[in-house]
């Protein structure tokens, strides 16, 4: 998933949410350089993609897409998702997308957080405050406009999103729409059950009842 997937599923968590968005950035193990709660929403944002990678309803989306796309499946679903999420927003968020994302980056970005940041994502965090690109998810052009600039940025790029290569995806995006709320329901439940897991966790282990000492 994307960023407005990510950042709506750990929302109601402000380590969670800021784990959530350096998710994309932060690479590599865990090594606790940042609090504990912090790592366990980048820990949730890699649980979020592994979910989505091998779930059955998105494996199936990628095999609707053009075969010459099938290498970038997993990036134009992302992307493609996070654009059925804004236009149905109303469905799984009581706030609106415009405040959504106004209060999203205004938390992300308190002082006391903006320490945790590498500075890639800092500087990544305070452009897409700027350009309000969670409520831009929702634009018609979005889809379009995102796989454009990642053929750009992307190493080969052009040969998987040029304008025939683009024209052939949206002929195929109104065949995959339909899996995306059977899916997306799917995925709150399992992060729900993950937090659920974690926090007991964390109570066990907080009251001694995760250890056994003999003698």
């Amino acid at each position: 998933m994307n960023h407005l997937a990510h950042l709506l599923l750990a929302n109601d968590d402000l380590n969670l949410l800021v784990g959530g968005f350096l998710g994309d950035f932060v690479k590599g193990r865990l090594k606790g350089e940042r609090p504990e709660a912090i790592e366990a929403g980048i820990q949730l944002h890699r649980a979020i993609d592994q979910f989505t990678d091998f779930h059955p309803l998105v494996i199936r989306c990628r095999s609707l897409l053009p075969t010459n796309s099938r290498r970038v499946s997993g990036i134009i679903i992302d992307i493609a998702f996070d654009h059925y999420l804004a236009c149905e927003w109303a469905q799984f968020s009581s706030i609106d997308l415009q405040t959504f994302d106004t209060e999203t980056f205004e938390r992300l970005l308190v002082p006391t957080m903006q320490r945790h940041f590498p500075n890639r994502a800092l500087i990544a965090c305070q452009a897409m405050q700027t350009r309000k690109s969670l409520l831009r998810t929702r634009d018609s052009g979005f889809i379009d406009q995102s796989l454009l600039a990642i053929g750009k940025r992307l190493r080969g790029g052009d040969q998987y999103f040029n304008f025939e290569a683009r024209q052939s995806i949206h002929e195929a995006l109104p065949s995959i729409q339909p899996y995306f709320r059977e899916f997306f329901a799917s995925l709150q439940g399992f992060v729900d059950n993950w937090r659920e897991h974690k926090l007991s966790s964390s109570a066990a282990f907080a009251d001694g009842s995760a250890c056994h000492i003999d003698g």
